[in-house]
């Protein structure tokens, strides 16, 4: 994840890596993950049933990033196999895991989980991590796509680029139509 281009050309030096377990390891660990953090900050304690309807709640996400890398790969050309794209791809989501897992830890750790996770939001540090998380990821992306997927500098960076506008727009698009955005943002509001 310290260098994300000689990473995903030795990862992609390895050749081709389908089968069933390269195809879902990777979203596997991100649906534990997330279940993880939502069972942890939300009750304290690791529960089965908040692991099952988070990764079910959450399902669409990975499903969508598997979409959009997929398209854009076609777009630009390169056939790599489903199983190999899907393991490079959630490489780059190494950052973002990992920061779940720490501000999980630190709420589940602390005295009070409730007050850590108030003042982390209060004070502005944990908006600060979200975004370092996400450029983090963005970049391990970016680095995916031009030497995991060996597309080069130029080309690597319009397809990262493009899955990145794809991606953001469903989402928001997504949160939209959920209206889960509009009050966020003020839109509908008396």
């Amino acid at each position: 994840m310290l260098r994300p281009e000689r990473t995903f050309a030795s990862l992609a030096e390895l050749g081709d890596r389908s089968g069933a377990w390269r195809l879902i390891r990777r979203p596997l660990q991100w649906f534990v993950v997330v279940g993880s953090f939502v069972s942890l900050t939300t009750s304290g304690r690791l529960l089965l049933s908040h692991l099952l309807l988070s990764a079910l709640a959450w399902f669409f996400s990975p499903l969508l990033q598997i979409l959009w890398m997929r398209v854009v790969l076609r777009v630009f050309g390169k056939q790599v196999s489903l199983g190999t794209s899907v393991d490079l791809f959630f490489v780059g989501q190494g950052p973002w895991l990992f920061f779940l897992t720490l501000v999980a830890a630190l709420a589940l750790f602390s005295p009070n989980g409730w007050a850590t996770l108030g003042f982390l939001v209060s004070s502005g540090l944990l908006p600060l991590g979200v975004l370092v998380a996400v450029g983090w990821s963005m970049l391990l992306t970016l680095a995916c796509f031009r030497r995991g997927f060996g597309l080069g500098s130029r080309r690597g960076f319009y397809a990262a680029s493009s899955y990145y506008g794809l991606y953001g727009t469903t989402l928001v698009g997504y949160f939209w139509v959920v209206g889960q955005l509009p009050p966020i943002i003020g839109v509908g509001t008396a």
